[in-house]
């Protein structure tokens, strides 16, 4: 089933997709792509926050269900949509097919956010970007903000 990318262009309070595309960095691999919006209405521009999930914490329960994507965007209430971003873990399969040299994780992370920017422009509701301008800043090793 394809995605509708219309269905992106707005804030769908509680709305909750996932599904899995190409890595673009290992294109033999699948990454596993969550966006989960706030139940809350926000009247001023929305705050978007992508998180890269490290590869040992992708089993646990806060990023890889639904309802763990949801406790962590009530933590942040300020925030209207959480896209978080891991490797595909199929039937809890071993992500060892993954496994790279914590030196090489570094040019990896910074290749994927590279990579992965269109998409994050393409997941953010339109209002989240202001007079053509699409902010994306790297607030730590894992965590991106969209403004």
């Amino acid at each position: 089933m394809a995605l509708d990318i219309k269905t992106f262009e707005t804030i769908i309070p509680s709305c909750f997709l996932s599904f899995t595309i190409p890595n673009p960095v290992l294109p033999t691999h699948l990454l596993r792509v969550a966006v989960l919006d706030s139940s809350i209405q926000f009247t001023e521009s929305p705050q978007i926050a992508t998180l890269l999930v490290s590869q040992t914490r992708e089993p646990d329960w806060i990023f890889s269900t639904e309802s763990g994507h949801l406790q962590l965007l009530l933590s942040s209430p300020e925030i209207s949509q959480l896209i978080l971003i891991g490797n595909n873990r199929i039937n809890g399969s071993d992500s060892s097919l993954l496994t790279y040299h914590k030196r090489d994780n570094t040019q990896y992370v910074k290749s994927l956010e590279n990579s992965l920017k269109p998409l994050f422009f393409a997941l953010s509701p339109k209002v989240s970007v202001k007079d053509g301008i699409f902010d994306c800043s790297v607030l730590d090793d894992a965590l991106i903000h969209l403004h």
